[in-house]
């Protein structure tokens, strides 16, 4: 197994509240301990272990609005509409790397931290987006050989559907991406790899696969592990953030790269129809949260961290 780069430390359980209140020269204080090149770091391990997507000055305000209605009201986190949970988990995630926002209230200086947050996640969702790019092409033509002829390295216009093999990567595991008419809908977007019918390319290729057990396999590919941005910086950031296992968000966040990579589309636009990135990487991380997946779940963060 490569060594794992997707790692996440454990938030303390409550973390201490947000004051209310600006201490006298709070925010001289929290700045000066967050140079711009710190923040864009801070971006880059957000964007890939917790979300890649998130607005973060919308996050410090709606964050800081829940706060103030579980203390005025009285409530527990329990209490708030699955949503409102999922935004306070992840404002806190914020605090748990950044506690120095506690203490930051100008709205100066949250809009150039969230800025300079929000610059590292795209900054690191472009580098992870050209390595895994290039790394893509070494690992098919390594383990398919003659089978993976006409993928090419860096022009991606042959990639996707348009090539055979990256097609079939692509196809949802219940259809026959070898019958001509499956092929043709699943160009003309009738059938999307989602939540519900995945691609083969998240599959353990090695195992019979069938439909009677939908976890039989699966997220357990060798190309997912392959491409788990491995011995990038791993060492520093178990440092900087005491990361001790792998998250479903950062294999959402990996399975959304390799997608990318396999696919025709050159440029990562977070909406776009024809790759939808940003589509299965929630579908994901909200099947990833179900429920009924609980126990298949946690042994599938075991399986990724061995």
């Amino acid at each position: 197994m490569p060594t794992r780069r997707h790692r996440s430390s454990t938030v303390p359980n409550p973390l201490p509240a947000v004051s209310l209140t600006a201490p006298p020269n709070s925010d001289s204080i929290g700045m000066s301990r967050m140079d711009d090149a710190t923040l864009i770091e801070h971006g880059h391990h957000f964007g890939r272990t917790i979300n890649t997507f998130t607005c973060i000055l919308r996050l410090i305000k709606h964050g800081r609005f829940i706060l103030n209605v579980l203390h005025s009201q009285q409530l527990s986190v329990a209490d708030l509409p699955e949503t409102e949970q999922v935004v306070w988990r992840t404002y806190r995630s914020l605090l748990s790397m950044l506690p120095q926002l506690e203490s930051i209230h100008s709205i100066s200086s949250l809009t150039r931290i969230s800025k300079l947050i929000g610059r590292g996640i795209i900054a690191g969702r472009l580098d992870d987006k050209k390595m895994i790019r290039d790394n893509i092409f070494i690992w098919l033509t390594d383990a398919f050989g003659d089978d993976a002829l006409g993928v090419a390295h860096l022009d991606k216009q042959d990639r996707g559907l348009n090539h055979p093999f990256t097609g079939a990567l692509l196809c949802p595991i219940d259809l026959d991406w070898d019958d001509p008419l499956t092929q043709e809908a699943i160009k003309a977007g009738s059938y999307k790899a989602l939540a519900w019918s995945w691609p083969l390319f998240v599959y353990d290729w090695g195992l019979s696969l069938g439909a009677e057990n939908m976890w039989q396999g699966r997220f357990r590919s060798s190309l997912l592990v392959a491409m788990d941005l491995g011995g990038k910086t791993q060492p520093g950031d178990c440092c900087i953030y005491g990361m001790t296992h792998v998250t479903p968000r950062s294999i959402a966040y990996i399975i959304m790269q390799v997608h990318f990579a396999l696919s025709s589309c050159r440029f990562f636009t977070v909406n776009d129809a024809l790759t939808s990135s940003r589509e299965i990487y929630e579908s994901t991380i909200t099947f990833f949260k179900s429920s009924s997946n609980a126990t298949e779940m946690r042994e599938l963060l075991v399986w990724w961290d061995e």
